[in-house]
């Protein structure tokens, strides 16, 4: 599951809405419910940041970090 933020980025006079999405694991997303906050996962506390895609990195971002979820 992925909560989603939204950003609005300024291209020469116009705005444009973007999304960013976090991937998160069941556990991860679990925790976010219970807590109503959570850090993330290992990638992002070995990091010290969380750690978003856009909607054209999430393919890739899944594939990279969480086939073994």
């Amino acid at each position: 599951m992925a909560a989603k933020e939204e950003i609005r980025i300024g291209r020469e006079g116009e705005e444009e809405e973007e999304h960013v999405y976090r991937i998160s694991t069941d556990k991860e997303w679990e925790e976010l419910q219970r807590n109503g906050s959570c850090f993330g996962g290992q990638l992002d506390k070995s990091s010290g940041f969380i750690h978003l895609s856009k909607l054209d990195q999430v393919m890739s971002t899944l594939k990279n970090f969480f086939l073994e979820y």
